[in-house]
């Protein structure tokens, strides 16, 4: 028999058993009260009848107190089979967890890119992956007395600041190309992507690295293709247009070679000479610029200066002759971080692309303007404009 049950059948026992007595004394002393001359048997039974209900009454307390105590027992129990299975719940939520964090520290070992922690507020280097110390040439040691921007290039310390402070502000993830520095000096490319993550119980920043040094170095190669591209195009007009000076040039060595002209004579021909011979210097000097293979070059830039290189380069061209040039330049543009040679190229497209807009002649305006937070710079034309079939396509090479 279960001990919850035995509180009640006990109590339920001695109270009838009290009742039982108490009849049984009531039954054999029912005349005592009639017979004066017993009077010793009227005390002894009174008090027998006082000890018998008293035990009767203490009895039924003891039955309710059994009873109410089996109620409590069959609650107790109710709940530690409940807190059992609560804690077999939280055993097997902690393997979960515990295979989790395992499966997480597999995916992140076996990733091909180099992963990283980095304490949200020193910077310092918490763990990385094999792969992160294969691409650094640190050993893990080494990468974990780190702070995360001490393995960047002078050039690259700022910008790398500026991405985890951003990434530490937002919490957002946030991606950037980035260059750092292996521990043999070599400079890799990477996209760079920081975010805030919950690691091993800590808030810190996951920096995900994708070396990028291939891919860089075909969009380089791309762009020095698109440059060729362009000089094929401007080929002509540059002939055109050194051929102009160097006629002038070689007019004027003529004469001077003839001889029979005044002192004040030869000095405005070789004036003239030593103009146009700086009007070839420069245009070849802007060509050469802009053809010669060169790294990602991101600096502060005049983008006023770049418009008026670029319409050196492109004025020269016979398609120009009948156009109108235009330059609307906001002089208070600041200068803005930017890889000039290759807004060089997207210019000298965009022009080249209006004059061809404008077969018989028109105006071209270039344009630069500042607004609280961008500088814009725009090449407006008033040829044909695109074909609404084209206009899908206009990012197609």
């Amino acid at each position: 028999m279960k001990k919850r049950t035995l509180y009640p059948i006990l109590g339920v026992v001695l109270g009838a058993g009290a009742a039982v007595g108490a009849i049984l004394v009531r039954y054999f002393t029912a005349n005592v009260y009639n017979t004066p001359s017993h009077f010793i048997a009227t005390e002894i039974a009174a008090h027998l009848y006082f000890y018998l209900y008293m035990g009767s009454g203490t009895i039924v307390v003891l039955m309710l107190s059994g009873f109410f105590i089996g109620k409590l027992q069959d609650h107790l129990i109710d709940q530690n089979r409940q807190l059992d299975l609560a804690n077999q719940d939280l055993n097997h939520l902690l393997h979960l967890h515990a295979e989790s964090e395992e499966n997480y520290r597999k995916a992140i070992e076996q990733a091909s890119d180099a992963i990283l922690f980095v304490e949200i507020q020193s910077a310092q280097i918490l763990d990385a992956n094999s792969r992160a110390t294969e691409l650094t040439g640190y050993t893990y040691a080494e990468l974990c007395q780190l702070k995360i921007w001490e393995l960047y290039p002078q050039g690259d310390i700022e910008n790398m600041r500026a991405l985890f402070e951003r990434t530490q502000a937002t919490g957002e993830a946030i991606s950037e190309d980035l260059t750092f520095v292996r521990r043999d000096d070599k400079r890799i490319d990477i996209e760079v992507c920081t975010s805030v993550i919950e690691y091993n119980k800590a808030r810190v920043i996951q920096q995900i690295w994708h070396d990028v040094t291939e891919r860089k170095y075909l969009e380089r190669q791309l762009r020095h293709a698109d440059k060729l591209a362009s000089i094929g195009r401007l080929a002509s007009g540059i002939a055109h247009e050194v051929g102009n000076p160097l006629g002038s040039i070689s007019a004027y060595a003529q004469l001077l070679l003839m001889g029979g002209e005044s002192e004040a004579e030869r000095i405005e021909y070789l004036r003239a000479i030593e103009s146009e011979s700086k009007r070839i210097g420069e245009l070849l000097k802007h060509l050469l610029n802009f053809s010669r293979p060169t790294a990602d070059s991101i600096d502060w830039v005049d983008v006023n200066g770049v418009i008026e290189q670029a319409l050196s380069l492109v004025s020269a061209q016979k398609k120009f002759r009948a156009i109108q040039v235009t330059k609307m330049f906001d002089t208070t543009s600041p200068r803005v971080r930017i890889d000039s040679d290759q807004l060089k190229q997207v210019l000298i497209n965009l022009l080249l692309n209006a004059a061809d807009a404008m077969p018989g002649g028109g105006e071209l305006t270039a344009r630069s303007q500042t607004d609280a937070k961008f500088v814009c710079m725009s090449v407006t034309d008033t040829g044909c404009g695109i074909k609404s079939a084209d206009l899908n396509r206009i990012f197609d090479p």
